[in-house]
């Protein structure tokens, strides 16, 4: 039986499976702080879901009456199609966020939780009725590939086509027109096939043992598909957190992870072992390099070798689960300990790891255990012929001891200079005291970047680093301390290296999302102890809390307002949109400032806040300081005002030049984009 409805409605299926990922994503990365946590908190969702939509065909299979089954599912369908729409609106941010993956898991079950489950098992049912439709009983694993090809197109559209094009509104609706065409689709063949199965009996499946291997060949299945999926979550955790929570590095590990399915169960000539596993060593050493060392490189060398190793690892990892792929007799419990492997993945890399660890170990723990796997394929059974094999294998468990002791000399080396860590929802924070020749210096470090020192010489806090006193952010507080006592905010606490500047009659408020960050720069950095101005520190996103404070008691009447937050090394993209920039103008008086950090080693954001001044009728200048020791980096500042007398001033000293023929890029709440701004 030929009917392209089956292959046409799972290729449908993938692409909307993994269209909406992103655009859900995306639409809640701002009510939790644009941290790269919220990705893999979101992964947790969609593999969790994946597994219940496996679980359901896997079910729906063992029913006996064939019109029973397609019965079900049209229900289902009509219910996922009608519960659909609520993602339309928008999502209901619970006022509580002290547990911010629940939060997240709550609203995306909300908003797309049946729906996605529907997708989830569309895939495998269909596969499970064709089987029952010929008398060619071999399990049609091609399309398996072509659902993951459909996946890939799919996610490789969307950083270039769907999101420099479309905002978050449209994307939503265009995906709900879609998903009502495949609904009808989807319910014309499931009518089909209730007048084809009749009154038909299904044979119920049975389980399946593995010649040869003592253990169920469903941990096996298990154990790789858990594998991947760790390396994929924590692949892109690294990416994330070295340059930036956006799309275009949610979505490339995804779509290479995608590649390695399809090349492995289209294409399984391709691999040898004898060829792959010298690859996999080379990747191996090399993921430790870029585990201590990544951050030192530019975007684009990150990119391609954490995606390098990525691609060869799993193309490994789904070419063993190719090999021992069942017959189509128990296609439904190959899939669903598929989906089962992928859910305790991302468990174990999203929920277990910050629980259990202190330091971002996943990474190389993903890559310790694909390794592990790859002894027990060649080491059990222990091989009784062949001195070569032995001496092979051998060398492989020697491997299992050598490279824990090589991590562990690698990390005591790369954090001996530690004195604090601590790990959340919102990022991994450690204080170092590093020597230098100026003295020691004390930092605080936001997963691979320094968010404010101290210099432990001086028994007054002398501030260098970002905000040294050549820096932009210097000479904006300095221009309005000469006016009259300061008002200011800061989004973003750090180390609280600005409360240094405040003087007798200075009031600052600082705003910081991160709970943590204020109880390290309490316990380890002086200057909010040391401080002459009022310090008052609000918890909780800063534009968040702005809007609050205004809806509530009206304009905060800043000289000053500064954005200096950070994840990681980028600022959260909610920061830097027209509605933000509307609000904190609303917070500033006609003559004040707003002060923006941008040092950056991977963005390029001068083009999105020249767009925001233009706008805004206001002008931009831009303030570059050079690197000149070890303790003063190189930091780049942008001023936002209508004050004429600052502009000319800092002009006429050449202190400041004006964006004045820089390329434009204006963000919203519902369009931005990353990679046009991306520095390669």
């Amino acid at each position: 039986m030929r009917n392209p409805l089956f292959l046409l409605n799972i290729l449908t299926s993938a692409f909307l499976l993994f269209q909406i990922q992103p655009i859900l994503a995306k639409s809640i990365l701002p009510a939790f702080g644009g941290g790269a946590s919220v990705w893999t908190a979101c992964m947790v969702f969609f593999q969790g879901v994946l597994l219940l939509g496996y679980l359901h065909a896997y079910c729906i299979s063992k029913l006996q009456s064939g019109q029973l089954q397609v019965v079900l599912q049209a229900i289902i369908l009509f219910v996922s199609w009608i519960l659909a729409w609520l993602l339309l609106k928008a999502p209901a941010i619970p006022y509580d966020l002290s547990q911010p993956v629940l939060s997240i898991l709550w609203i995306l079950c909300q908003q797309i939780g049946l729906p996605f489950f529907v997708l989830s098992s569309t895939g495998i049912l269909l596969q499970f009725w064709y089987t029952q439709q010929t008398s060619d009983k071999r399990a049609p694993y091609h399309w398996y590939a072509w659902s993951n090809a459909s996946s890939l197109i799919t996610l490789l559209a969307y950083p270039f086509l769907w999101e420099p094009y479309l905002d978050l509104v449209n994307q939503k609706w265009i995906w709900m027109g879609v998903y009502s065409v495949f609904s009808i689709s989807y319910f014309i063949l499931l009518t089909q096939l209730y007048k084809t199965f009749g009154t038909s009996q299904i044979t119920s499946l049975k389980p399946i043992k593995s010649a040869g291997i003592k253990s169920p060949i469903w941990l096996k299945w298990l154990a790789w598909s858990t594998a991947g999926t760790m390396l994929l979550l924590s692949t892109t955790h690294m990416l994330t957190l070295n340059i930036s929570p956006m799309p275009f590095l949610w979505l490339l590990p995804l779509a290479l992870y995608l590649i390695s399915y399809i090349l492995a169960f289209s294409k399984l000539s391709l691999y040898n072992r004898s060829y792959w596993m010298p690859v996999f060593i080379f990747c191996l050493l090399a993921s430790l390099l870029m585990y201590f060392l990544g951050s030192q490189f530019n975007s684009l060398s990150q990119i391609i070798m954490y995606t390098l190793i990525l691609f060869v690892t799993c193309l490994l990892c789904h070419c063993e689960l190719s090999l021992s792929a069942p017959c189509s007799q128990n296609l439904t419990l190959f899939y669903l300990c598929i989906a089962c492997g992928g859910w305790i993945g991302s468990m174990l890399t999203s929920i277990a790891a910050p629980l259990l660890f202190v330091g971002l170990v996943e990474y190389p723990l993903a890559i310790f255990c694909v390794y592990c796997l790859i002894c027990l394929s060649y080491c059990t059974p222990w091989p009784k012929t062949g001195k070569r094999d032995r001496i092979y294998a051998a060398s492989w468990l020697v491997g299992l001891v050598l490279l824990p002791g090589g991590y562990i000399l690698l990390g005591q080396a790369y954090s001996r200079f530690d004195i604090a860590n601590t790990r959340n929802f919102y990022g991994h924070l450690s204080v170092k005291e590093v020597p230098t020749p100026e003295g020691m210096s004390r930092r605080l470090v936001d997963g691979t970047t320094v968010h404010g020192s101290q210099n432990m010489k001086y028994s007054v806090t002398k501030t260098l680093d970002y905000y040294g006193p050549t820096t932009g952010i210097s000479v904006a507080i300095n221009y309005m301390q000469q006016q009259s006592s300061l008002k200011m905010a800061i989004i973003g606490l750090g180390a609280g290296v600005l409360a240094s500047y405040a003087r007798h009659g200075d009031k600052i408020d600082f705003y910081e999302l991160n709970p943590a960050v204020k109880v390290f720069a309490y316990e380890y950095f002086d200057y909010l102890h040391t401080t002459l101005g009022n310090i008052e520190i609000k918890l909780g996103d800063g534009r968040l809390s702005l809007a609050k404070e205004l809806k509530q008691s009206g304009s905060n009447n800043l000289d000053l307002l500064v954005i200096d937050a950070f994840t990681s090394d980028s600022i959260p993209t909610h920061l830097l949109t027209q509605e933000a920039f509307a609000l904190y103008w609303q917070h500033i008086r006609t003559n004040g400032l707003l002060v923006i950090h941008i040092s950056n080693s991977h963005l390029d954001l001068k083009p999105v806040i020249a767009a925001q001044g233009q706008t805004l009728g206001k002008t931009s200048l831009f303030f570059k300081t050079q690197s000149r020791s070890i303790s003063h980096y190189a930091s780049e500042w942008l001023v936002m005002t209508k004050n004429a007398a600052f502009i000319a001033e800092e002009i006429r000293l050449k202190r400041a030049t004006q964006l004045n023929n820089v390329e434009t890029i204006l963000w919203t709440d519902n369009f931005s984009s990353l990679i046009t701004v991306l520095k390669i």
